[in-house]
């Protein structure tokens, strides 16, 4: 009789750790646009120099994917387009983001941080201006369905740039806005669209 007692635990105890596993790596994968980017192109004073506030200074073509595991999300963004008639620039960003709270149906608010690399090319010259950029995102998530809207402020703190333009050299220093005329320190928006693959 103990020993069936004995079996009955060990797989009720088996089974309880299969389940609690199976929750924890539930995960979703996601892909989104920013909606923003795309009007950033046109040209104007508005589109080309201050809207880019609101789409996280990307422009053009902008996706991003990434997979969300519990409170984790580990996220890749792409971009490139151009900021005006002169230039052309390419962006590609990954980091993590953590959920501070986190609900079944509206995800929450997150922090993290990210590494962006940043290259912007002259059309005319092909002078190209080059940045690794660290920044800090924090944001809110709201998901319903398949379908998830991401409202996102990206700070940038530090920039190690160069340039291919001639005697130029590799130049590193705190980086917190990029018009100091507005704000030393100016946060960028982002607003991303998508949808999730669920895997549950």
């Amino acid at each position: 009789m103990k020993r069936i007692l004995l079996i009955i635990l060990f797989v009720t105890a088996c089974n309880s750790i299969v389940e609690s596993q199976n929750k924890t790596d539930s995960y979703e994968y996601f892909i989104g646009v920013n909606p923003i980017a795309p009007f950033t192109s046109l040209p104007g004073q508005f589109t080309n120099l201050y809207l880019p506030l609101l789409s996280n200074l990307e422009t053009g073509l902008a996706f991003n994917a990434g997979i969300m595991l519990q409170r984790n999300i580990i996220e890749s963004r792409i971009s490139i387009g151009k900021p005006n008639q002169l230039y052309w620039l390419f962006q590609f960003h990954s980091g993590y983001n953590y959920f501070l709270v986190r609900r079944e149906n509206i995800t929450g608010f997150y922090i993290g941080g990210f590494i962006k690399y940043y290259r912007l090319v002259n059309n005319r010259n092909s002078i190209t201006h080059t940045s690794i950029i660290p920044y800090l995102s924090f944001g809110y998530r709201i998901e319903k369905r398949d379908i998830f809207v991401d409202l996102r402020l990206n700070q940038n703190f530090y920039a190690v740039s160069w340039s291919n333009q001639e005697n130029t050299s590799i130049n590193s220093n705190f980086h917190f806005s990029v018009y100091d005329e507005i704000s030393p320190i100016l946060p960028y928006l982002s607003v991303t669209i998508g949808y999730v693959f669920k895997n549950r």
